[in-house]
């Protein structure tokens, strides 16, 4: 199946993206509502083609390096996960074009990820803690991702 996506703005902080099938009709938007700051949006809430939302989700920025503490909600405003990401202040390795879209230049890499079923069970097979090794820019070239179920996972960066 292939995704196509339409990225453009309506004000100074409400940008959409439209998302469009493989034969070109849409499905589904989503729209972001920014702050002023540096970290990028506040908020997004999803919409299928009649208008009707599916889902929305918050964030709540709790530092310089953009580290964000976010909610899922459904269509009836229950809560479906909650996440939490804690980041350093270095590169990330897949800065591009798209974090320009999102406002997301101060983002740093992801050190710790925990993630909270609707329930408020910590899900051990998406939550982790990483370790980085970095270039002489600040570029990740390493990484050890260790999950809480105990599960390793390592990658390496090349930049060109």
């Amino acid at each position: 199946m292939i995704q196509l996506f339409k990225y453009y703005n309506l004000t100074e902080n409400i940008s959409v993206r439209d998302e469009y099938d493989s034969k070109n009709q849409m499905v589904s938007y989503r729209i972001y509502n920014f702050s002023n700051d540096n970290c990028g949006y506040v908020n997004y809430e999803d919409y299928d083609v009649n208008d009707n939302l599916s889902s929305k989700r918050t964030f709540n920025y709790i530092d310089s390096n953009c580290s964000v503490e976010s909610s899922r909600y459904n269509f009836n405003g229950e809560l479906s996960f909650k996440e939490q990401r804690i980041r350093d202040d270095k590169n990330r390795a897949n800065k591009n074009e798209t974090l320009e879209f999102f406002r997301g230049k101060e983002m740093g890499n992801t050190i710790v990820y925990n993630s909270w079923d609707s329930e408020g069970n910590i899900e051990f097979i998406y939550s982790y803690e990483s370790t980085f090794k970095y270039n002489d820019e600040n570029y990740p070239i390493y990484e050890s991702r260790k999950y809480l179920d105990g599960t390793v996972e390592e990658m390496t960066f090349e930049y060109y």
